[in-house]
């Protein structure tokens, strides 16, 4: 958790909020903790496609696998 809340400090972040105009102390974070279950497969899903940002289009990744990387 403390590596996602970190990561709002980053050179990459910092960038991006200066680029954008967003001030550094409105921007918000959240972590979310679940319970681990064993599973054949996972994945994440985007409903504003992340590179590009257009709305019209969704990303869905998948693995085989546990999608933990500890």
């Amino acid at each position: 958790m403390r590596d996602c809340f970190a990561s709002l400090f980053t050179n990459r972040a910092i960038s991006y909020r200066v680029d954008k105009g967003f001030d550094h102390f409105e921007v918000a974070l959240s972590v979310a903790v679940q319970k681990m279950v064993n599973s054949a497969c996972a994945g994440v899903a985007f409903t504003i496609e992340p590179d590009s940002g257009h709305p019209n289009f969704i990303m869905i990744n998948g693995s085989w696998g546990l999608a933990s990387t500890w």
